[in-house]
């Protein structure tokens, strides 16, 4: 008999350590994890709810956003292109053939850059000024 009651003692110890540290665990990490906004203070993106404060990935995973006081704002801009991100005035080589230049603009998005003149390719797989 009292082999069963010291480990329900031991049971009941070990259950409320466990909700202790995950009541630590959600007061010491990253706020966005345990989605439970303050009311009137926390910022709606995407379908969650984040803290005010809280540091969120922007849509392209490129850029960040801060949540302050319900609004969220931008805090750095970047560019998604073939996986990589990009920082904003960085050009790349794309398009249809590969040699058309674009840039990062503010609104996330590349924009091609119309002063560039390579845009073919040559016999040798390299741009060009297209001819014709």
């Amino acid at each position: 008999m009292l082999t069963y009651v010291s480990a329900l003692l031991l049971l009941l110890v070990a259950t409320s350590t466990a909700t202790s540290s995950l009541e630590r665990a959600k007061k010491t990490s990253d706020p966005n994890q345990w989605n439970y906004a303050m009311p009137g203070s926390g910022c709606s993106y995407r379908g969650r709810t984040y803290n005010n404060g809280a540091a969120i990935l922007g849509a392209n995973r490129c850029s960040k956003m801060k949540c302050n006081n319900g609004i969220l704002n931008y805090i750095e801009i970047k560019c998604l292109y073939n996986n990589i991100c990009y920082g904003v005035g960085d050009s790349v080589r794309g398009g249809r053939n590969g040699c058309h230049l674009f840039q990062c603009q503010g609104n996330e998005q590349f924009m091609a850059v119309n002063s560039d003149p390579y845009k073919c390719r040559d016999a040798f797989n390299r741009c060009r000024i297209c001819q014709g």
